[in-house]
């Protein structure tokens, strides 16, 4: 069996061979026919002088070559494959905003956050709100919104649909930046899943002059001032986080925000998500030691050690030119 199959073999190569080698010998025949038929007289006496292998003269390497040009034409097409540049999918386009919420210095009648005020564009640069710029909170990572001062920059709620992108699988929070103007306000948003199912959930917002956090909403940023609208004014202004869980197993499409609010105006600055949900606990505090276990063998971090070199639960901490954004809850935290 090994020797018929090594005969056909054989034979298939000395087939695929015999045209390449037809070829070659019309080549070779068309080539002396050429030399025989174009050269002058005198190259004739040349080639019949016996003993002597000296090269053809000039005008004759020029009447070989442009008799070659006329009687032969080869052409090599060897295969190629045709390679398809990747697309990357562009990111879906965010509804306009409807809102001006920062003004600057120098111009503050140009903003209109709740009627007659508006946040300071120097004042949120100096806490990480920076116009185009990521601003990390809650292991979440916003992107501000890229808008100058006096320009619309954020969404007084009316049912806009905001893309989540890019999609991320078994990301744990979808979070919200913002504030409500004129009271704490409340509203009902719908999470699109990449299932085509959907969700309702309730989120809130306090009033941007409010200095404490409250249930399941905290301050993200803090502003000594703000502007009115024909000065400035010395008081605590704050932008507020909120979060929604999503459900395991679920990958977030898109959010509607709140066709309305009560009792305050919400409006909000950026949505953003998380990456997948924290998997273990390895922070405990000095009480209950037992309640956390990093490495498999009950031994963990003191929440109150990391306290003391800086790393507070909640606040991004920097190193080599990068933020990190430390987890919210350092024990019991899993």
């Amino acid at each position: 069996m090994i020797f018929i199959q090594g005969r056909a073999t054989s034979s298939n190569r000395r087939r695929r061979l015999l045209p390449h080698g037809r070829r070659l010998a019309m080549i070779g025949f068309l080539f002396l026919t050429i030399i025989g038929s174009t050269l002058a007289p005198g190259a004739h006496a040349l080639a019949q002088t016996a003993g002597t292998h000296q090269p053809p003269a000039p005008d004759v390497q020029e009447q070989l070559r442009q008799a070659l040009k006329r009687k032969i034409h080869v052409t090599h097409h060897p295969s190629q494959k045709t390679v398809s540049p990747a697309v990357k999918a562009a990111s879906p386009a965010l509804p306009a905003y409807n809102n001006v919420g920062t003004s600057n210095d120098s111009n503050p009648t140009s903003g209109n956050f709740d009627g007659n005020s508006s946040y300071s564009a120097q004042a949120m640069q100096g806490v990480g709100l920076v116009p185009g710029q990521n601003f990390t909170y809650n292991n979440i990572t916003f992107v501000w919104p890229n808008a100058p001062a006096g320009k619309p920059n954020n969404y007084l709620v009316s049912g806009q649909v905001i893309p989540v992108w890019p999609p991320i699988a078994n990301a744990a929070t979808l979070g919200f930046l913002g504030a409500a103007d004129y009271g704490n306000a409340s509203g009902t948003a719908t999470l699109t899943f990449t299932d085509s199912t959907t969700q309702t959930t309730t989120i809130n917002l306090n009033d941007w002059a409010q200095t404490l956090s409250a249930p399941n909403n905290s301050i993200a940023a803090q502003m000594s001032y703000f502007n009115a609208r024909t000065t400035q004014l010395t008081q605590n202004v704050s932008l507020f986080y909120t979060g929604v869980a999503i459900p395991a197993g679920k990958i977030v499409q898109s959010v509607t925000l709140p066709t309305t609010s009560s009792p305050g105006q919400m409006h909000i600055f950026s949505v953003g998500i998380s990456g997948p949900a924290l998997n273990n606990t390895g922070i405990s505090n000095d009480s209950s030691p037992s309640s956390a276990n990093i490495d498999g063998g009950g031994y963990s971090y003191s929440a109150q050690a990391l306290q003391n070199v800086s790393l507070n639960a909640g606040h991004t901490n920097s190193s080599d030119g990068i933020a990190y954004s430390w987890p919210r809850q350092l024990w019991h935290s899993r």
